[in-house]
């Protein structure tokens, strides 16, 4: 997350963070790594994981004041001295973390966002986002994030590469907010041939598409969802 309020909200649950096993950073943005100096402060011992790239630089980028002149912030990984206090174990590709737990990151590149750009100014390519399957022999979850690199293209891996074509949860954010309806309806077509159990679906996903997803399959409309 972007602060330590996640840690809050596990206290509010009953959650013992420290009873982790593992912490996974799914790509290097601000509001998905600012945490990790909440987690450090905590003491956390168990190993934490991120793409190597994850640390590079990169911006998001916005219109100014009418005269077409372009804003550009900074929105990487805001503390990463703070690596130093945890255990990092830097993946990439398709990696086995736990029983029951891998990570994969796809070969292709993110679809081009002028809004997201590297520290070359181009789109971000997202090399560095992890999507994590866990398994507990009787049900499948699959987090994704902010799915950058789209969802057709990130079920599609999970079904014809990993061989797992029912998920009982996808959790993450879709990254369709400023999408037109029409683009997210055709989307929520493509993937409906693939079984999932429960969406919920956050952060960037944008309240028309949270709307359509719910109104297509039915997706949960809670905003705490805990994992046993």
């Amino acid at each position: 997350g972007q602060s330590g309020l996640f840690a809050q909200n596990a206290v509010s649950q009953g959650v013992d963070l420290m009873k982790a096993n593992v912490a996974i950073v799914s790509h290097g943005h601000y509001e998905h790594s600012g945490g990790l100096s909440t987690l450090a402060q905590m003491g956390f011992s168990a190993p934490v994981v991120l793409h190597p790239l994850a640390l590079r630089k990169r911006y998001s980028v916005q219109m100014g004041d009418g005269n077409g002149r372009r804003m550009q912030k900074e929105n990487g990984m805001p503390h990463p001295e703070t690596l130093s206090q945890l255990d990092v174990r830097y993946v990439s590709g398709y990696q086995k973390l736990l029983p029951g737990v891998l990570t994969f990151c796809l070969n292709s590149d993110a679809p081009p966002n002028p809004r997201l750009v590297g520290e070359d100014g181009c789109p971000d390519k997202f090399p560095d986002e992890i999507f994590t399957l866990v398994s507990d022999g009787k049900n499948v979850m699959l987090y994704g994030g902010c799915t950058h690199h789209g969802l057709e293209q990130v079920l599609a891996y999970v079904e014809y590469v990993l061989g797992v074509s029912n998920l009982d949860l996808f959790i993450g954010g879709l990254h369709l907010a400023g999408k037109s309806k029409d683009e997210v309806c055709t989307l929520a077509a493509q993937v409906e041939h693939f079984k999932v159990g429960l969406w919920a679906v956050n952060h960037c996903t944008g309240s028309m598409a949270t709307e359509v997803w719910d109104n297509v399959f039915k997706t949960t409309k809670s905003s705490t969802i805990v994992l046993e």
